[in-house]
């Protein structure tokens, strides 16, 4: 569990991508869907490939990819119609502030609910594990509003002492028919029918893409969300900042409950065009509801959080390029993009801050706000510069710059990337950690900080009196002031320098991105370790430092650093899955992190990780005589 929690806290770029392209846009005029939900990368992988086929009065034949031991097949392809899914972000779960009552002579406690005493319930699980031991845990619900979160101390359930308690509701604790809504996606004819069958998941709120043999591309967002009372949504951004909203903690006094769920026909769903022959999805805003910071003020509130919207920005415009034209080819370039859109925002304002910076030189006391950093960084001047130079002039495309992508201009590239990621972590740490330290608790980001720096003016934290966000000031500074430019030209300097004594060395030519940007695939299985993890023992040239890799801060290719002084990452494509609806069977392709075996010494242990980490793929065979063709081994089952 340890571990497990370990992994899922390194990961900075949650989402997935999909998208489907309808038969008119492509070259064959066949409907087209991409897919590559984006996870932690553990060995063995997380999600596994399969092929169910089912004979008599309901056949069933379905291949795509699974979690194990989850029923059905979560995104995938019959010869009818093919789907894949990302995360759609609805909030469906609230917390609710109660204070409890204590019970007297051993009874449970209560809580006021609509001016009336609620008695709480004691609920016992028995959880037996795979040892036959049992572990007995109580825990405490709130009729009509959910269960009191716990205390646990030392791994166990203890009990609570603290008269104010955290009440959680989520729409997963109550009943719905998933395993009837994807079976009911594998029997449908069409994308129509598919989504159709969709009105019985009741489950976590998910974008479905779904294309067919006919050519069509159909979207839903079929989910349980609830609807929340007036009292739950009183927060206004201008009027009533400490109003109430379900993104925070809600009262649990009836005022703020649920009543129903949002009917389906209020819920984002589509079909493709002939002006909009493609439809995607990267777990972003999907009906613009947020736009303008005020989730509340639209037809339904769906939730408060969304993906910035690089990863979409960035495979819109591909499709764009490739639309009348597009292969399953496009389709898989195109899941292997690492363009850094954000850098593109970001970085004009470390040269807007570099030229006042050189104009302060030559011109003293013409920028105050920087006479302190041009004076502390004189020395290092044109290491700056340099530093500054490379970032300016780079094309936003992050190559490995090793192997396959070592050209002259890939690593030139390369090197830029390096700068600027280690740039903008350490600009969020100078804007941001001393209000952290002052609040105890972690604030900002990458995009709270392009936020004030792009709308000053919009922000709460706007200081009139020098038209930027007061968050560049540092609270640790007293007599000191301290500027949106001096945070960003220090940012560098201290980046340039930590980065040196720790990592890269003096020369930038040797900063390739490759050699810090890097994946490996962690076993959580316990006793199997290195023989697990892949890059292992038989790649030497890799093992204990990991693939080199493309990538970083929001690209479509999900790879997002972990933090400035790891700059390798752990979660990214589950798979990447591209399938061509072609009337006389699908034809599909996967890329796998890993391989189909937990076996050490197996051939088909790790032999995904070799395709997947240069972005290439293997055909599925779905036609018998295909599978048959492509088997190494048959196993025969008897009952």
């Amino acid at each position: 569990i340890e571990a497990r929690h370990a992994m899922l806290a390194t990961r900075s770029d949650r989402g997935s991508n999909e998208w489907g392209v309808a038969a008119s846009a492509t070259r064959d005029r066949k409907a087209i869907l991409a897919s590559d939900p984006h996870v932690t990368l553990p060995s063995p992988s997380l999600f596994w490939g399969t092929h169910l086929t089912v004979t008599g009065a309901q056949p069933i034949d379905v291949a795509g990819s699974i979690i194990p031991g989850v029923p059905g097949v979560l995104i995938g392809f019959t010869s009818r119609v093919a789907w894949a899914l990302t995360n759609a972000n609805y909030d469906q779960t609230d917390v609710f502030a109660v204070t409890v009552t204590p019970g007297t002579n051993g009874a449970p406690g209560t809580v006021q609910r609509n001016g009336q005493p609620v008695t709480i319930e004691r609920v016992t699980e028995r959880i037996q594990n795979d040892v036959g031991a049992t572990t007995e845990v109580t825990l405490e619900r709130v009729p009509g509003l959910g269960f009191i979160i716990p205390t646990i101390q030392g791994g166990r359930v203890v009990p609570r002492t603290d008269p104010t308690a955290l009440v959680l509701r989520w729409t997963g604790n109550d009943p719905s028919h998933e395993l009837q809504a994807i079976f009911g996606m594998i029997r449908a004819q069409d994308a129509r029918g598919a989504r159709d069958a969709l009105s019985a998941w009741g489950g976590p709120s998910l974008n479905w893409t779904i294309v067919d043999s006919g050519g069509n591309v159909a979207y839903s967002t079929q989910s349980s969300v609830p609807i929340r009372m007036p009292g739950a949504r009183t927060w206004n951004p201008m009027t009533n900042p400490t109003g109430t909203l379900p993104c925070f903690v809600l009262p649990g006094d009836g005022t703020a409950d649920w009543m129903g769920s949002i009917p389906a026909a209020m819920l984002p769903q589509g079909e493709t065009s002939a002006e909009r022959p493609f439809i995607a999805n990267a777990n972003n805003d999907q009906a613009g509801y947020n736009l303008d910071n005020n989730p509340l003020n639209d037809p339904v509130f769906l939730t408060c959080f969304h993906d910035p919207g690089f990863r979409l920005q960035r495979i819109l415009t591909r499709l764009g390029e490739v639309s009348g034209r597009a292969t399953p080819d496009d389709m898989e370039a195109i899941q292997g993009d690492h363009r850094v859109e954000f850098g593109g925002r970001l970085r004009p304002f470390l040269a807007a801050a570099m030229t006042a910076l050189a104009e302060e030189r030559t011109r003293p006391g013409s920028h105050p706000d920087l006479t302190a950093v041009a004076s502390a960084t004189s020395a290092r001047a044109p290491r700056l510069e340099d530093a500054a130079r490379r970032i300016a002039m780079w094309s936003l495309q992050s190559p490995a710059g090793v192997e396959h992508e070592g050209s002259e201009a890939e690593r030139t590239d390369s090197i830029a990337t390096t700068l600027f990621h280690l740039w903008a972590y350490k600009a969020v740490e100078l804007t941001f950690a001393d209000e952290g330290r002052a609040l105890g608790a972690g604030v900002g980001g990458l995009i709270p900080l392009l936020w004030i720096l792009e709308h000053p003016m919009e922000a709460a934290t706007h200081n009139p009196a020098t038209g930027q966000s007061v968050l560049f000031d540092n609270l640790d500074t007293e007599m000191v002031n301290e500027s949106r430019d001096a945070v960003l030209v220090t940012a560098l300097d201290q980046a340039l320098t930590e980065f040196e004594r720790t990592a890269g060395g003096a020369d930038f030519n040797t900063w390739t991105w490759g050699r810090f940007h890097t994946v490996t695939f962690s076993t959580l299985l316990t006793g199997l370790g290195a023989a697990q993890t892949i890059p292992g023992m038989s790649e030497p040239t890799y093992a204990g430092r990991g693939y080199p890799r493309h990538g970083g801060f929001y690209v479509v290719d999900a790879s997002f650093p972990r933090s400035f002084t790891n700059l390798s990452y752990a979660a990214g494509p589950g798979h990447r899955l591209v399938v061509e609806m072609d009337p006389a069977g699908p034809r599909a392709r996967i890329a796998l992190p890993g391989g189909q075996s937990i076996d050490p010494d197996s051939a088909f242990q790790r032999d995904g990780a070799a395709l997947w980490r240069v972005n290439r793929s293997h055909p599925i065979p779905f036609r018998e005589t295909d599978v048959l063709a492509a088997a190494t081994s048959r196993a025969t089952f008897m009952p």
